[in-house]
């Protein structure tokens, strides 16, 4: 590529990038100053000199490199977890810490400035180059777009799961969940133990009315990955409806046990721990509601939510 156009830096700061992978370091460093001169606004040369400046124990030229790699690509997660290293490194482990923590809400994909290498893979025809530019519609808003680039792959290579769940969660957010129950179901069906196509297909056959086939499918999830509390309380959800409390009771106190971090999954358990409490008052079954309750309570205070005052005084009423 630098033979046709040695001006050319997305494919410079490729070549330093490789020289870097491969312990040429001398050579990485010349590319990526090179890379500079050519385009000082390139981020992931000005990235590539930070790294190298740290693995020579240079921490505050790292520092200078990666803060500038960072203020040019502020969404790039990569840069700025080097950063927070540099500067610990450099002994100001508490702002280290503040950049990693802050990294923690960056993407994970980190794209680059590189029309020519981007114009190839949009000419792409292989069933992963079309789930790479859905996902990448998909994170830009562009549903119909993705959409397009799904069924195109699924047109080429059907075969895949990958391609039939991005399909099925593309379809859920467009507001089309019997599209979505489909896609969802054949994936699942082309590999059942793809990440996340299990719980994906309980809550779809949820949503569209399916308690028995959802509740099955929850318990199935929950076999490959038990301690995912969103399908503990999917089935909670499902028993409820049917008057299973015994297996209700015993599969929130699951869940409880688990405590949740997650704020939705958090706030859903307290939900569901309330309305059990509340049924099982009209029950007369108070000592057992007054389980349920404190359940619900615990988990309001440690997540500090306002509904631990209005937890607390039902409580208080229950007891009495």
């Amino acid at each position: 590529a630098l033979a046709l156009d040695p001006d050319y830096a997305p494919a410079r700061v490729r070549l330093a990038e490789a020289l870097e992978r491969t312990g040429q370091f001398d050579a990485a460093n010349r590319e990526y100053e090179q890379t500079r001169r050519l385009d000082p606004a390139n981020a992931h040369a000005h990235a590539g000199l930070g790294r190298l400046a740290l693995n020579a124990g240079d921490a505050d030229a790292a520092v200078r490199h990666l803060l500038r790699a960072r203020d040019l690509a502020p969404e790039n997660r990569s840069f700025a977890v080097t950063l927070a290293q540099a500067y610990a490194r450099a002994g100001d482990r508490e702002r280290g810490q503040q950049i990693a923590a802050a990294a923690r809400s960056l993407g994970r994909i980190n794209y680059r400035d590189d029309p020519i290498r981007s114009g190839v893979h949009d000419l792409a025809l292989d069933a992963r180059s079309y789930l790479r530019r859905a996902n990448a519609h998909r994170v830009h808003g562009a549903l119909d777009l993705a959409e397009r680039e799904l069924r195109a792959g699924i047109d080429v290579d059907a075969s895949r799961p990958e391609l039939h769940f991005g399909l099925a969660e593309v379809l859920a957010v467009s507001g089309d969940p019997v599209g979505s129950l489909d896609a969802a179901r054949r994936a699942y069906e082309l590999h059942p133990q793809l990440e996340g196509a299990a719980p994906f297909l309980a809550r779809a056959l949820f949503q569209t009315g399916d308690l028995g086939a959802a509740l099955a499918m929850a318990e199935e999830a929950l076999r490959l990955d038990a301690g995912d509390v969103s399908m503990m309380l999917l089935v909670a959800l499902v028993s409820a409806e049917r008057g299973d409390v015994v297996r209700t009771v015993e599969i929130l106190d699951h869940a409880y046990q688990a405590r949740p971090q997650d704020p939705r999954t958090r706030e859903g358990l307290i939900r569901l721990l309330t309305n059990v409490g509340e049924a099982m008052v009209g029950s007369g079954l108070s000592d057992a509601a007054a389980e349920q309750f404190e359940k619900a309570l615990d988990l309001a205070e440690e997540a500090e939510s306002l509904e631990a005052a209005g937890l607390r005084r039902r409580l208080a009423q229950v007891r009495r």
